[in-house]
């Protein structure tokens, strides 16, 4: 867990889905509040839980 970001279930670092290394900014976080890629998190968009 990275607790830098003020929250520990925020770790800004992976992918939740495909495991891809990600900065703070390019992260994305979804219903669930699970961290992922945009790309993952568009594919999740679309199966309606994004």
């Amino acid at each position: 867990m990275n607790e830098d970001f003020g929250h520990p279930s925020y770790p800004f670092n992976k992918c939740h889905f495909c495991g891809k290394d990600l900065s703070p900014g390019e992260a994305e976080v979804n219903d669930d509040l699970k961290v992922c890629c945009k790309e993952c998190y568009e594919e999740e968009v679309r199966r309606g839980k994004g």
